[in-house]
């Protein structure tokens, strides 16, 4: 971990262990079975949202409720063939996380200069 960023004041084994819950609403149920597995061909957020008549923004907070609540692995590629997918191996997970990682740093930095600026005034 030589320069690596670190994105959290814990590092992951320092993270309590993660019970995900398996009992999913109609919803949930409806956006997991229209997400296919593997990159191959992944659906556009656009397509999910028209199917299931939700904003993107609902749609963003449903998947990111499905990962981080019950479990699932639903991964998504930008650029080129984007969309998303139910990640099936590490090859994969590595092609989702990679731009979720950089955005988070970004995000760190744009905290971080804030802080500067904050300072700054007082």
């Amino acid at each position: 971990m030589e320069k690596e960023k670190q994105l959290s004041l814990l590092t992951h084994d320092q993270l309590p262990p993660k019970k995900f819950n398996p009992r999913m609403d109609e919803q949930e149920q409806r956006l997991l079975h229209l997400i296919p597995k593997g990159t191959e061909h992944p659906v556009k957020a656009s397509r999910l949202c028209e199917v299931l008549r939700i904003p993107p923004r609902s749609l963003y907070d449903l998947i990111n409720h499905l990962i981080t609540v019950h479990g699932i692995g639903i991964g998504a590629t930008r650029g080129k063939n984007a969309g998303y997918f139910i990640i099936q191996n590490r090859t994969e997970l590595t092609k989702a996380s990679a731009p979720l990682k950089a955005q988070a740093v970004r995000m760190f930095e744009r905290i971080h200069a804030l802080d500067i600026i904050v300072k700054d005034k007082e």
